[in-house]
């Protein structure tokens, strides 16, 4: 059950409108709308049980031709993706984005107010009762992820017309699969992609583009060290 922890703007609400009768009593309404408007537009922060805050991260670049490394945030795992193409005859990308869900408590900053007057949590939280950390941070050659912290993609052959075989990586599970299309007269396979996430520690190498590659399991690793 979402249970809001601090209310700044009600609490802020209270005083100010209290101070401000105290002060004056021939403000004009004028006045009042703005200072009304003022106090909601302040910030709340929301505390989010696992699996309560659901975001949708708009993906940078075309990920499609190529396998790319996707941000990992402490408290989150990704559970889906999308993509989009256009074109009437070109094949030309029109975005993307991956939805992450909350695996601990977080506690979150609204980001703005809807049209309702609901405060919305639109960025990734803090989670409750651990230190805010980002693996992506740090670039060493050679790094250790641990369970859930490496997120990639991979390019995915056209699925639409008969079934494929979509490839096992130790250590790894799917968590996500999107496709496009472009053409005006016909339907053309704009390319798609694969969402992997690792369950189990892994050893990864670095590249130009970040650790774009599987890692190696480390119980494979230490085991082949061993041998």
């Amino acid at each position: 059950m979402k249970k809001n922890i601090r209310l700044k703007a009600l609490a802020l609400a209270v005083l100010i409108a209290g101070t401000s009768a105290g002060m004056s009593g021939c403000s004009n309404d004028d006045n009042s709308d703005d200072l009304n408007q003022a106090i909601v537009s302040e910030i709340s922060t929301m505390q989010f049980n696992a699996g309560e805050h659901i975001i949708s991260v708009p993906i940078e670049g075309d990920i499609r031709n190529g396998c790319f490394q996707h941000q990992f945030r402490k408290g989150y795992r990704p559970i889906g993706i999308s993509l989009s193409a256009y074109g009437k005859l070109s094949n030309n990308y029109y975005g993307g984005a991956i939805i992450y869900s909350n695996t601990e408590t977080v506690e979150c900053v609204s980001t703005f107010i809807d049209e309702s007057g609901n405060y919305v949590y639109a960025d990734f939280g803090i989670p409750f009762f651990d230190d805010f950390s980002d693996v992506n941070d740090s670039n060493e050659p050679v790094k250790e992820f641990g369970i859930g912290e490496h997120i990639i993609s991979v390019p995915m052959n056209d699925n639409r017309s008969e079934n494929l075989q979509i490839e096992y990586r130790e250590g790894y599970e799917i968590v996500g699969m999107a496709s496009t299309a472009y053409g005006q007269h016909s339907d053309n396979y704009g390319g798609g992609v694969l969402l992997y996430v690792n369950t189990v520690p892994v050893k990864c190498t670095l590249d130009e583009n970040g650790y774009t590659s599987f890692g190696i399991p480390l119980e494979i690793s230490k085991t082949k060290s061993l041998g």
